[in-house]
């Protein structure tokens, strides 16, 4: 229990790093073009319809017209493809995330985030490959279902026969997918943790998730139950400071410049341009700079508080990959598996070299 403290408190502490939270930043501001990326190849048919204005719903709009269009699999195509593209992204940022974490954690020391980030880029197909790996494991055995089912399209005795068996055999795919995917529920965040901490690649990844999802499952849940909960507390203490700092900006500016010239900045905010009473309110287009203003600084406190989460994250998922390292495999959490500093090249000691004393001659 002491052990689990420790790690829980150095975890808290690691995620206050700010190298941790500009690299949790630079992949925040990073997802929104790539979001918008996955919503333009979903319409390559016609690219340019949706509300360019409004990002948002321009984002949503091929989610919802599938859904109202009983449209499931290009519903699961979409959401697919976004899932795709920012596990792509995360692979980089979220490995030297994973990287500064177990340095953190393990040795007690710092990395320079360049280093993590080339760290990151060298391992960059086991971060992405392990993520892609058990996602494989729900989706493949569920596409073998319908394709099987679709033999049941035939007419006559062979199709109803064939059918018959298809069912048998999706009951068994489908409970198959449905284990792989309780595993990635409640295991499939360590995969990152491990590539980071061990220096391996996906195959160990995917082979520690489910070696440490079966050796003590009530324990890997309640670890990460506790881990959430110190992100918990420390996300909302700085949430709270966060909308504060708005409160009381309002507030200073409500004061100073008076209800007007804020009702007319918010006019525009909630027209997302010029609003239908704009003669009425007599907005000038200094409004629209003071409009723009606000809108960059209340996006940034919100940006700010979302990369402090992120980071809080993945010190956490590090610290329970820790601990259930140390438990299962008898690896102490300070152990971490360092690449060479020259690829290609072996240090004395990874050689095999025993540094001897020299003896002087008498």
């Amino acid at each position: 229990m002491s052990a689990t403290r420790e790690m829980w408190h150095a975890a808290g502490r690691a995620a206050l790093d700010d190298r941790k939270r500009l690299l949790a930043l630079q992949g925040l501001l990073w997802s929104g073009p790539l979001l918008v990326l996955g919503s333009f190849l979903a319409r390559l048919p016609d690219p340019l319809s949706g509300d360019l204005r409004r990002p948002l719903q321009y984002l949503l709009e091929p989610l919802v017209t599938a859904w109202r269009q009983d449209q499931d699999l290009a519903l699961f195509g979409y959401v697919g493809l976004q899932l795709l593209l920012l596990t792509l992204l995360w692979g980089l940022f979220g490995g030297a995330l994973y990287r500064l974490a177990a340095v953190d954690l393990t040795r007690q020391s710092r990395e320079h985030a360049l280093e993590a980030m080339a760290f990151a880029r060298r391992h960059w197909r086991g971060f992405v490959g392990a993520r892609v790996a058990l996602w494989l494991g729900v989706v493949v055995p569920l596409a073998g279902a319908v394709l099987l089912a679709l033999f049941g399209r035939l007419d006559g005795w062979i199709g109803g026969l064939l059918l018959a068996l298809a069912v048998g055999a999706a009951i068994l795919l489908a409970l198959a997918a449905v284990l792989v995917a309780g595993v990635i529920a409640v295991a499939g965040f360590l995969a990152g943790p491990t590539v980071a901490a061990e220096d391996s690649d996906a195959f160990d990844a995917v082979s520690r998730t489910f070696t440490y999802a079966s050796q003590g499952l009530p324990r890997l849940v309640s670890l990460r139950l506790l881990f959430a909960g110190g992100v918990l507390l420390g996300s909302t203490w700085r949430l709270l400071r966060m909308l504060l700092a708005g409160g009381l900006a309002w507030f200073a500016l409500r004061v100073g410049a008076g209800p007007d010239a804020l009702e007319r900045a918010f006019a525009i905010l909630r027209a997302a341009g010029e609003p239908p009473d704009a003669a009425r309110l007599g907005i000038a287009p200094h409004d629209y700079l003071v409009a723009f203003v606000l809108a960059l600084g209340a996006g940034s406190l919100v940006v700010l508080w979302l990369a402090d989460l992120v980071s809080r994250v993945y010190c956490a998922r590090m610290g329970v990959y820790l601990i259930r390292r140390q438990e299962v495999d008898r690896v102490p959490t300070t152990a971490l598996h360092t690449p060479s500093r020259r690829p290609g090249h072996l240090t004395a000691d990874e050689a095999g070299f025993i540094e001897v004393g020299r003896v002087e001659a008498p």
